[in-house]
């Protein structure tokens, strides 16, 4: 696999399929930060 697929697989199994972990919800806060959307189902905002 290529890094875009290994990422949206490791995005896709970490934080859409499971419930988050602390490390998730750092992620998520930084995201949050950054003016992203945590929520987002995949990353392609976050590429942009």
């Amino acid at each position: 696999m290529g890094k875009r697929e290994q990422a949206d697989l490791i995005w896709n199994e970490t934080f859409v399929l499971r419930s988050p972990s602390q490390a998730c919800r750092g992620v998520c806060t930084v995201l949050s930060a950054l003016g992203l959307d945590p929520n987002a189902r995949d990353l392609s905002a976050a590429r942009a």
